[in-house]
């Protein structure tokens, strides 16, 4: 077993982020980066756009193989 120090949330910040400002702007960090992650999540699930026929109807559709 290693012999690191285990964190709660809050014991964390106040170790590492001892002002109070500095704090605050971690904790908004973070928040957005939760946001982020959060929205991009459904997107990944869906997987690739569909290929869609260009604008107007003009394309062809090929056939490989016989």
């Amino acid at each position: 077993m290693s012999g690191t120090q285990g964190y709660s949330r809050e014991e964390f910040l106040v170790e590492f982020f001892p002002d109070q400002d500095d704090r605050a702007e971690v904790e908004a960090g973070a928040e957005r980066l939760v946001a982020v992650s959060r929205a991009d999540r459904p997107t990944e699930m869906r997987g690739p756009a569909p290929v869609r026929a260009p604008a107007g109807g003009r394309g062809r559709i090929v056939r490989r193989g016989g």
